[in-house]
């Protein structure tokens, strides 16, 4: 038993003013480790999560009441932490980031105080939060904005342990309030009344029938928060899980129980222990089911319940800190197991953040026993492993965060925990997609398709590939081309929509909408009939989520079509509110408000839409006529320059931006050889474009090469014959040539 000191130090502080300034290096030293994060991008489910958050706002009741959902389930504590973050600081991530690594550092530094002279020996709680501030198995939790529920939960659920050790009415009504909030963040904290009755039973409080009858209603004291957590929640979600598709479908328990076995001893142990083999997600096939004919499967199971009855009798009986740390992560782990209920999931590197509280609890009492022992030679070895042991999880921790920074690179790390993940194929095809590498996005959507046939993302993300096909195929020239993608496009979007109604809810509806949408400016004859279309199919993507921030945008589109701008302007706006991240949608505010004439914020919209995709030339173009318009030539130069860069590779060159960049060079800047240089690329992308040779002409008058600028005035007046379109252009040219030859001929 680890009885509680309230000796003082030589200084004559009291203990807990030491052990609140020994608080202070585990935030540090977890701020510093986790700090790389904050470089990170959004991804994964933070669009999700931040788009629920901005709908529901900064009022703390509509993220507990309302019946609208993100796809993490009912953590209204979590979406509400999003939203007071947008409210602060818009949509940039660092603000996320930020607040993510103080809530980890936060917990590290409650360790000391809430257990210090406790459950724990000061020495051995201060171990424990140096250990837990550098853990590498919390990288998802600290470097995922969307996965931040973990860290607020247990700063919570430490800080109600914290009070219900130190006892009396305030301190009890602080715990019980502390866990009751705790509860809405993160549903793991649920673990708490069971925990504080073993660590009651660590310090001493249960001896005799008195102390243990005590012991037993101060735990059942939080069962009313629970209760009414639990009631919420169902009522929100209509059962504990919300009705999502659950991992095991028809296997028996026996199948769960064994599987999750060999999942905990291969992936939870030897992360806890040392920050290695777990990843953000395991879909099926990524991990083989269980049968009952399998030794190695028993073997996990026997090993998990005898290590379990052992920590369980060591705490009970020896009154063991160490093994109340182990006890803590499993009951931790317990809920998350499939055992209790299946939910989606069989396992992930966040589902280990709380239980990894228990395992550096552990490891503090057993590292402070070493640092204590009357042998020299083992107080080194112990103090040596230690330091170790820091160093390694340190540098883990921040090789993690750094990978999960940037999309690409973070499935590709994902891919080898996981290969046989389809999600991860996916997250690495979208990440490629954003790079302009489409034909590598396809391969992978394609791969993710093999894994798992019914895969809903992989399956709408290639119709989304088929729908750019067919935009680009337009902006080409190639009608043909576009019409055969796009029935690609529908095909597949139709299949989202009928075969994966639950799974992706109205990602289907969204695609559909906006293949209508196109199909109306490839086919004018049929052109308000497929519009209308379009607008039906937005309405069910929104009946089915009024968060379809996709049919909102084509809501807009199709009216910025028809002229109507005024009326468009509000739907690009709902759209960019409810979901900002794709540039599509900036590019598409940002056409509309050039419309109205309100130049300085369509160029903001469309800064913006070019710095989410640099690989976008139709945003780059507009930008460059935008700054035009505003008197800015030297910056519409620089921007069409950008959209001739921004091409995707094996595509020609953007007409629009190579016109526009050679008329500005030879009008307004007075810089012919450039523009004659601008001119010659339309020429060789789109020889059909037979007015770049006359604009080739007049920068060639202008640089003195009056016999090639007549040549190029000859070889147009001969392209040009028969073409009726090009007729008040031939008497132009003709009087050019002729002023360029002398005289009449």
């Amino acid at each position: 038993m680890q009885t509680p000191t309230c000796e003082r130090d030589l200084a004559g502080r009291p203990a807990p003013l030491r052990i609140l300034l020994a608080s202070v290096p585990p935030f540090l030293l977890a701020f510093a480790v986790f700090a790389v994060s904050l470089g990170g991008e959004f991804h994964w489910d933070d669009f999700l999560l931040l788009r629920s958050a901005l709908h529901l706002g900064p009022d703390l009741r509509s993220h507990l009441f309302s019946a609208r959902l993100p796809v993490e389930g009912y953590r209204p504590l979590l979406t509400w932490s999003l939203a007071l973050n947008h409210a602060l600081g818009g949509t940039d991530p660092v603000g996320y980031h930020l607040v993510n690594c103080l809530l980890h550092a936060f917990a590290a530094a409650l360790i000391p105080w809430s257990l210090g002279r406790f459950v724990l020996r000061e020495r051995a709680a201060i171990l424990a939060a140096l250990l837990f501030a550098v853990h590498a198995v919390h990288v998802e939790v600290v470097a995922s904005v969307g996965q931040r529920s973990g860290a607020l939960g247990t700063v919570l659920l430490v800080a109600a342990w914290g009070f219900h050790l130190r006892g009396g009415l305030g301190a009890y009504l602080a715990a019980g309030s502390a866990f009751f909030v705790g509860l809405f963040a993160w549903e793991g904290t649920a673990v708490l009344p069971a925990v504080l009755l073993l660590s009651d039973r660590v310090i001493g409080r249960m001896e005799g029938r008195a102390g243990s009858v005590r012991a037993l209603l101060r735990a059942a004291g939080y069962l009313p928060a629970l209760v009414v957590y639990v009631v919420l929640r169902q009522t929100r979600l209509g059962s504990m899980i919300g009705g999502q598709a659950t991992y095991f479908h028809d296997q028996s328990w026996l199948v769960v129980a064994l599987t999750e076995a060999c999942f905990f001893v291969e992936h939870y142990v030897p992360g806890l222990l040392f920050g290695l083999g777990l990843a953000p997600d395991y879909t099926p096939p990524s991990f083989p089911d269980a049968s009952p004919g399998d030794a190695w499967a028993w073997a996990c199971a026997a090993g998990a319940v005898a290590g379990a009855a052992g920590a369980l009798a060591a705490c009970w009986r020896r009154r063991s800190a160490a093994a109340l740390g182990f006890l803590f992560a499993l009951l931790a782990l317990l809920p998350v197991l499939n055992l209790l209920f299946r939910f989606y999931a069989l396992g992930a590197e966040r589902y280990a953040y709380l239980p990894s509280l228990g395992v550096c609890l552990a490891a503090g009492a057993l590292v402070d026993r070493g640092l204590g022992a009357a042998r020299p030679g083992l107080r080194r070895v112990t103090a040596v492993l230690f330091g170790l042991a820091l160093l390694l999880h340190a540098a883990l921790a921040a090789q993690g965060a750094w990978t999960w920074n940037e999309p690409l690179r973070a499935n590709e790390w994902f891919l080898r925990q996981a290969p046989t993940n389809p999600l991860f194929h996916v997250g690495r095809g979208l990440a490629l997609a954003r790079r302009g590498r489409l034909a590598e996005a396809g391969a992978c959507f394609e791969q993710a398709l093999a894994l798992s046939p019914r895969n809903g993302l992989a399956l709408a993300n290639l119709a989304d590939l088929a729908l750019l096909a067919a935009e680009r195929r337009r902006g080409l020239g190639d009608t043909a081309g576009a019409l055969e993608a796009l029935a690609r496009a529908e095909g597949l979007h139709r299949g989202v929509a009928v075969e994966f109604p639950g799974a992706p809810g109205a990602v289907g509806w969204e695609g559909l909408a906006d293949v209508s949408c196109l199909a109306g400016v490839l086919a004018p004859a049929r052109r308000e009939e497929h519009w209308e279309e379009a607008l039906r199919r937005s309405e069910e993507a929104l009946r089915r989520n009024p968060l379809a921030a996709r049919a909102l945008e084509v809501k807009g589109r199709i009216l910025a079509f028809r002229g109507r701008h005024e009326e468009a302007l509000p739907w690009y706006e709902r759209a960019v509110g409810v979901d900002p991240s794709p540039s599509s949608r900036w590019f598409g505010l940002g056409m509309v408000l050039r419309r109205l004439g309100r130049m300085p914020e369509a160029e903001s919209a469309l800064r913006t839409a070019v710095a989410r995709d640099r690989r976008f030339p139709e945003a780059w173009v507009a930008l460059g006529l935008t700054l035009e318009d505003e008197d800015r030539p030297e910056e519409a130069v620089a921007a069409w320059r950008e959209a001739v860069a921004a091409r995707v590779e094996g595509e020609p060159a953007p007409v629009a931006a190579l016109q526009n960049l050679g008329r500005v060079l030879l009008g307004r800047l007075g810089r012919p050889d450039e523009a004659l240089a601008a001119f010659r690329a339309v020429r060789a992308v789109a020889p059909s474009l037979l007015e770049a040779r006359l604009q080739a002409a007049a920068a060639l008058e202008l640089l003195g090469l009056r016999a090639e600028g007549a040549a190029e005035l000859r070889r147009f007046l001969e392209e040009a014959a028969g073409r009726p379109e090009y007729e008040a252009m031939r008497a132009e040219a003709q009087g050019q040539l002729e002023r360029l030859e002398g005289g009449p001929k």
